[in-house]
């Protein structure tokens, strides 16, 4: 595999732990295990939020329509940037890996480990020491399915403004997304930026009906596949 770091053109191959090249979360599939590193600012932003052992991450990604021509497979002319949830995995354990120390230490624990980047020991690009890899209790991979799309498909402005039902409108749980507007039974959420490291605090969610409605929402369209039905 041909990949693009800071705008050069390298090898990957997935063979070793010091291409630095990994899917993430990382797919261990002798352990049935996906595995999430962290490292420095966006390892603070969850560190600050609390997040750790029994907490979920939803994965979404960006996507386009494509077709194969003439032996190629090709971006469709036509198609709309789409933002759509991929898979999820529930923690079963945080490891912190800032340190050399830490990182044999789990390499011993959790042998499974030894293949993925964040626990790899390189003198030309060391991970910081916010450093933290992530296991799944359990996770799934997603096909695709309508509302597993975030992107507003009903009336299209661009791939980051999200149409979801209105029991997600709670700009007092999230963590970055702060526009909210109902319109219907819906809600749209608008951001700007890449975006990523989103948090909803359950916690803070306004009402107990919207706590469930959140919840049955992601038990049907997420959390019902399994690693199990993956790869």
């Amino acid at each position: 595999m041909r990949i693009k770091n800071n705008n050069q053109m390298i090898d990957c191959d997935f063979s070793h732990e010091l291409q630095r090249c990994h899917h993430d979360p990382m797919w261990m599939p002798h352990v049935n295990r996906l595995v999430l590193g962290q490292a420095a600012n966006a390892e603070s932003h969850l560190q600050n939020q609390k997040i750790g052992i029994g907490d979920i991450f939803i994965f979404y990604g960006w996507f386009r329509k494509i077709e194969k021509i003439d032996g190629r497979w090709q971006y469709l002319p036509s198609s709309r940037n789409m933002h759509i949830i991929w898979g999820w995995m529930k923690i079963s354990d945080a490891l912190d890996v800032g340190t050399r120390s830490k990182r044999e230490q789990y390499k011993e624990i959790y042998s499974f480990l030894h293949s993925h980047p964040h626990l790899a020991d390189s003198p030309d690009s060391p991970y910081p020491s916010i450093n933290r890899d992530y296991i799944s209790e359990k996770g799934g991979l997603l096909g695709y399915s309508d509302p597993r799309c975030l992107t507003d498909c009903i009336n299209y402005r661009g791939r980051s403004t999200w149409r979801l039902p209105s029991y997600f409108n709670q700009p007092q749980a999230f963590t970055f997304l702060k526009n909210f507007a109902v319109e219907g039974d819906d809600v749209i959420i608008t951001y700007r930026g890449y975006g990523q490291e989103f948090v909803l605090d359950l916690d803070k969610v306004s009402s107990e009906k919207d706590r469930e409605g959140i919840l049955r929402y992601l038990d049907e369209h997420v959390f019902s596949s399994k690693l199990t039905e993956g790869p």
